[in-house]
């Protein structure tokens, strides 16, 4: 298989993925399918994951010692806040601590920037 071939094919999964989150569905969702840490209700695990990878590529220096569950998590803090309405500068401060003050205010933005998009 040749590079662009793997390439093609990555490319592909990661639109499907994406597609996956768009639209609307209103069945309702089991809860081995949602994460629900988040304090208004579930987040989609298909988001969750395309956020974990996003957020292990953008941000290596974060990830160290993190598992996917925790980083899913910080996802689902981030939608719930923003769910219920907290402001910015709650939920980049709250990105901080979740962080362990790791994370520097822009990259918080970016996280929080990020997650935004994608709750």
């Amino acid at each position: 298989m040749t590079r662009f071939s793997a390439a093609l094919m990555t490319g592909s999964a990661v639109v499907a993925l994406l597609l996956t989150g768009c639209g609307t569905d209103d069945s309702p969702q089991s809860a081995a399918t949602t994460t629900t840490t988040a304090p208004t209700g579930a987040v989609d695990n298909a988001k969750a994951g395309m956020f974990v990878v996003s957020y292990r590529n953008a941000f290596p220096d974060l990830t160290q010692g993190r598992e996917d569950r925790e980083i899913a998590e910080l996802f689902s803090a981030i939608c719930g806040g923003i769910a219920a309405g907290e402001s910015q500068d709650a939920v980049v401060a709250d990105i901080v601590t979740r962080t362990d003050s790791a994370a520097t205010t822009d990259q918080a933005l970016a996280i929080y920037a990020t997650a935004r998009y994608m709750c």
